[in-house]
């Protein structure tokens, strides 16, 4: 059985919508294309301050750059069975799309409802790590020590939420100065000209970018997950249209 829609609609208008589909595939390669830069950029971004990110944040990079190189080979499918009018290729397209809907809708929801949660680990790592700074017996712990100072020198900020943050974390015998990474110079962005160092702290710089780029993910995720359902609709419709019209000419 056809489906009811392309049983009362003749060859022009089956035509039409071949041509919907296909240009509506053009989208999707376009939206595989900007999910594959979107998660790079968001990976690019993560690994400067990796230490500090739980791994859900690298982990969500990478699905979102997978899911839009198989994005785009789906969308290729697609072109394929609407312009040869392949049932089996339709009927395939299809079903991978309901699946990468459900997926990348999920993915999407989970990206909004864990954006708070990411932020609030994001900034509790920072506080914790900088209280190993200087610890233990003053010398301080390596890992800290470089992954706050390559945070601060390449993200142009210093302590947590303003450089005042490393005198409340430094031990009794350790002067009140920040660590050198906070240094910089007047023709840096943030840089105190009085102090000579970055005033801004790390979280309070990062938070917002990292708020965007969670609401990015979680966007595309769900924008990209309406139009595959729309395209399965119609890949379906179409791929038992195809096969309708075979048969109808078989039978004759």
């Amino acid at each position: 059985m056809g489906c009811c829609l392309f049983d009362c609609i003749g060859g022009f208008v089956l035509g039409i919508f071949r041509w919907a589909l296909f240009l509506l595939n053009l989208l999707f390669v376009v939206a595989g294309i900007s999910m594959i830069v979107v998660g790079s950029i968001a990976l690019i971004n993560v690994q400067s301050v990796d230490d500090f990110i739980a791994d859900q944040a690298e982990i969500g990079a990478i699905i979102l750059i997978s899911t839009g190189g198989i994005t785009f080979l789906v969308s290729f499918l697609g072109c394929c069975g609407a312009i040869k009018r392949t049932p089996w290729m339709m009927n395939t397209y299809g079903a991978l799309l309901f699946i990468l809907f459900a997926v990348q809708l999920a993915g999407g929801i989970l990206a909004f409802s864990y954006k708070s949660e990411v932020e609030t680990e994001f900034k509790d790592s920072l506080t914790r790590l900088a209280k190993l700074y200087y610890l233990p017996s003053f010398g301080g712990e390596q890992f800290a020590k470089d992954a706050w100072d390559k945070m601060q020198s390449e993200q142009f900020c210093c302590g947590v939420e303003s450089f005042r943050d490393w005198v409340q974390n430094r031990p009794e015998l350790q002067p009140a100065i920040a660590p050198e990474s906070c240094d910089c110079t007047n023709d840096q962005d943030g840089c105190d000209p009085r102090l000579q160092i970055f005033t801004v702290g790390c979280y309070t710089k990062i938070q917002p970018y990292l708020g965007q780029m969670i609401d990015a993910l979680g966007g595309i995720g769900i924008a990209v997950s309406l139009f595959e359902l729309v395209a399965g609709v119609f890949a379906l419709c179409l791929a038992n249209s195809f096969s309708d019209r075979k048969r109808s000419k078989i039978s004759v």
